[in-house]
């Protein structure tokens, strides 16, 4: 009898010891994925870009209801398949420095692979009529372009 407990315990053992090894495997993999996604993303983010920044001013006697119709087509742009990153907002409130500009609405920094890229977003239709859209809404646009 004992020697049967003694035999189930380490059939237990050997098979708890199995599992973990089945488990311990599996995370192993799941770490190595997780670290080659990694490396692909960091790649990815270090490989030269085309950094196109935009500043709008809208005009001040705007509806709430445009300028959300205006957000909301901002935003679709990037669906544009050459959109690497699309990112918007309204000015932050930092600080009042005399080097500081705040008096946009709003700010969009949108990403491209390469100058291609960049180039194919212009004349995208996705992009031409977010401008026909939108157009009226705004007094001021300003753009810089940098590689990254």
């Amino acid at each position: 009898m004992r020697n049967s407990i003694y035999l189930f315990l380490a059939c237990l053992i050997v098979c708890s010891c199995n599992n973990n090894t089945a488990i311990n495997q599996e995370k192993l993999e799941q770490l190595e994925r997780a670290q080659q996604e990694a490396q692909a993303y960091q790649q990815q983010m270090e490989s030269p870009t085309i950094m196109h920044t935009v500043y709008i001013w809208l005009k001040e006697d705007l509806s709430e209801a445009d300028e959300q119709a205006f957000v909301q087509s901002c935003k679709s742009l990037s669906t544009i398949e050459s959109v690497k990153r699309l990112r918007m907002g309204k000015p932050s409130n930092t600080e009042n420095r005399e080097v500081v500009d705040q008096s946009y609405s709003y700010g969009m920094n949108i990403e491209f692979v390469d100058l291609a890229a960049h180039d194919a977003y212009q004349v995208d239709p996705i992009h031409l009529k977010f401008i026909e859209d939108h157009k009226d809404k705004w007094t001021k646009v300003v753009v810089y372009d940098n590689e990254m």
